[in-house]
């Protein structure tokens, strides 16, 4: 005699067959996907605006430091110790304004504000359409070459904010969490 679950696993196998369901499982993960996109572009650009201004700040305030230790000694006898501190935040201050321009953190924050922007666009494009419409496959195919071009010329998301957003939107961790090796013992015995 068939059973509940037997029936309910046959209705979902037909389903997959006549594909309903895997256009809906398809949709949802497009929608997911974007979703990630746009929220850790969000997150990337933040974290980036963050380095961007915390070397920068932290240059400004070394350059001020080191103008006033060398205004300082220009007056008084200069000591030894002055002129070292001086040169060592004059040559921390360079470092740091080099450091800022060459990882180019606030270029990188506006491309991932960018790419935010479009991902953004495309995820309320899809959820209008879903609710006022039928997905036909001409939108379908403008969405996903739309998404394609996103993609492509997107900067990447850091690997920890993919993570950290996969989880959020989805519920579930990117990557199942490694067992140490007395979890397994504890399981077992």
């Amino acid at each position: 005699m068939p059973t509940v679950e037997a029936a309910q696993k046959f209705d979902l196998t037909l389903t997959l067959m006549t594909g309903d369901l895997a256009q809906h499982k398809t949709i949802a993960e497009w929608t997911n996907g974007v979703r990630i996109a746009h929220r850790g572009h969000i997150e990337a650009a933040k974290r980036d605006i963050l380095k961007h201004r915390f070397i920068g700040g932290g240059a400004a305030a070394l350059g001020a430091m080191s103008a006033t230790a060398v205004f300082a000694n220009i007056r008084e006898s200069p000591k030894t110790w002055v002129q070292v501190l001086a040169g060592a935040l004059v040559l921390l201050t360079v470092s740091l304004t080099v450091i800022n321009m060459f990882l180019n953190y606030a270029g990188r924050a506006a491309s991932h504000t960018s790419a935010s922007s479009g991902y953004g666009d495309i995820r309320r494009q899809m959820e209008e359409r879903l609710m006022t419409e039928t997905l036909d496959p001409a939108f379908l195919a403008e969405f996903r070459m739309t998404w394609t071009t996103l993609d492509r010329d997107a900067p990447t998301i850091p690997s920890r904010i993919y993570s950290s957003v996969f989880e959020a939107v989805t519920g579930r961790p990117l990557k199942p969490k490694k067992q140490g090796r007395w979890s397994r013992r504890q399981q077992s015995g």
